[in-house]
């Protein structure tokens, strides 16, 4: 998946290059896609691939148990929750207020919260 892929020379199948530039009907099964119908993902995102014929071997601690930071809102009266949508915890966190029957609200234009972060921009 990683190493560059060489694909049929089109010159020698005339009758397969014929039908990428003009109308034809093929009989038998479609032919399938090469890779996904992307190019290889060296040149995909532009990264340099090394084949590694040996195993890799990397000194690594097993984790056994995380622990996450537990956090919860007490309380009561009003009041609104500003959310990014470039952390996909903002839309766990979205779900989870339309779950509990409250409303969700998007801007529709740029703006500063405090003065400190231009919101829409960072999306």
């Amino acid at each position: 998946m990683l190493e560059e892929q060489h694909y049929p020379d089109l010159r020698k199948y005339p009758a397969l290059w014929q039908g990428l530039v003009d109308t034809k009907k093929f009989e038998g099964a479609p032919l399938e896609a090469y890779d996904m119908m992307g190019w290889t993902l060296p040149y995909q995102f532009n990264l340099q691939v090394k084949t590694a014929n040996t195993p890799l071997k990397v000194k690594m601690t097993r984790v056994k148990e995380l622990d996450f930071f537990q956090a919860k809102v007490e309380g009561s009266g009003s009041g609104a929750y500003l959310l990014n949508h470039s952390q996909n915890a903002s839309f766990a966190a979205m779900n989870r207020i339309l779950k509990a029957k409250g409303k969700i609200k998007w801007a529709k234009k740029t703006f500063n919260h405090h003065g400190r972060v231009n919101l829409l921009e960072q999306l």
